[in-house]
């Protein structure tokens, strides 16, 4: 006796059309930003041909000092956040890393010293979030100084995948970053200001930084407001955003983040127009949606910002990232952490020597073809 199939014809061919948006929209959640080794290995280049740091302690020079901030716990709603629920960890050389506490934070805090605070995008838990925090800021401070000072923050929001479906999990986290990047403001604005002050943040992370930057400057986001923001004086810290999930002209007059780019002593994008998952980046919104993703164009227009366009710099890393999207294989390009590093640290007398891999290449330029690996 024949049995009738499970789907019909139309559904099947319903599925099989669906499949591939399913997995690129997962790639935004838990798998969008794969271990070094791992990302070796799709990219089909043998596994010792690896460029990845070796194992090491977190903390490697004498005057820096390592931190985790943790805004998973605050309770996050329209009329704000307590910052009084945020954890803190610090990482010792001799013991690793230990809970500690605010107070002891601004304690500690060094005038001669730059603060770099690290944002992470979405899928990543606790964990993750620490371990590739420690990858980047052992690559970022490798050719500084020894006798330099680098407090190196890591942000830690909630960002893991929530079992939804990678389409709403995507778009839950779209409805969170005003939240965390009110946070963030908030927070900025108790480092004491006599700090040099760098944000990097990436993917989702870089729609944070440029969120709390944006209420800094005075304005509005997901009707969130900071106090005070019209009369502070604030100190304008340097930004870096690797593949910005943000839309595309958000930076430009009357847009959503048309004050971001004033509260910055600097802007570098580190773009990749070939990133298959932010080029996809629509799907946010939903499948009629026009919008692009910074991160894939780069910043169009940007004489429209008038003489803050002089602090915009752009580069484009698709000839060294190719198709990947997230930001494990940016921290293995000795090219783009030259640049980043020299954005981020440039109160800071750095070693004169080229990374051997040539400079970087500008956004408006032609990418040259990159035979090696990163």
């Amino acid at each position: 006796m024949a049995h009738a199939p499970l789907w019909s014809r139309g559904q099947q061919v319903a599925l099989v059309a669906s499949l591939p948006l399913l997995l690129i929209l997962a790639s935004l959640t838990i798998a969008a930003e794969p271990a070094p080794r791992a990302m070796a290995l799709v990219q089909g280049a043998p596994a010792q041909a690896s460029t990845m740091v070796p194992r090491q302690t977190a903390t490697t020079r004498s005057h820096d000092q390592l931190w985790l901030v943790s805004c998973r716990s605050v309770s996050y709603d329209r009329h704000g956040d307590d910052l009084d629920q945020l954890k803190y960890s610090v990482h010792r050389v001799a013991t690793g890393w230990a809970a500690t506490n605010q107070a002891e934070f601004f304690r500690s805090s060094a005038t001669t010293s730059t603060m770099c605070v690290l944002v992470l995008g979405n899928g990543y838990s606790a964990a993750e979030t620490r371990s590739l925090g420690q990858t980047a800021y052992r690559r970022l401070t490798a050719d500084l100084p020894p006798q330099s000072a680098v407090r190196f923050v890591i942000w830690s929001w909630p960002s893991d995948h929530i079992d939804a479906g990678p389409i709403k999990d995507v778009r839950a986290k779209t409805a969170r970053t005003p939240h965390v990047a009110y946070c963030l403001a908030r927070w900025l604005d108790k480092t004491p200001a006599s700090d040099h002050v760098s944000l990097l943040g990436t993917s989702f992370g870089a729609r944070i930084v440029m969120e709390a930057l944006e209420l800094r400057s005075g304005g509005t986001i997901g009707g969130l407001r900071l106090a005070n923001a019209p009369d502070a004086v604030r100190p304008k810290p340097k930004v870096a955003l690797i593949s910005a999930a943000i839309d595309s002209d958000w930076l430009l007059p009357g847009r959503r983040l048309s004050h971001a780019v004033s509260q910055t002593d600097g802007l570098l994008l580190v773009n990749n127009g070939s990133d298959s998952v932010l080029s996809r980046y629509h799907w946010v919104y939903g499948p009629r949606s026009k919008a692009t993703a910074l991160g894939v164009t780069g910043l169009r227009g940007s004489w429209q910002l008038g003489e803050e366009a002089n602090k915009v710099k752009q580069l484009d890393a698709s000839s060294i990232i190719g198709r990947h999207h997230g930001c494990g294989p940016y921290f293995e390009s000795p090219r783009l952490v030259a640049a980043m590093r020299s954005h981020l640290f440039s109160n800071h007398e750095q070693t004169p020597h080229l990374p051997t891999e040539g400079l970087p290449i500008p956004v408006a330029a032609k990418p040259e073809k990159d035979t090696t690996r990163q």
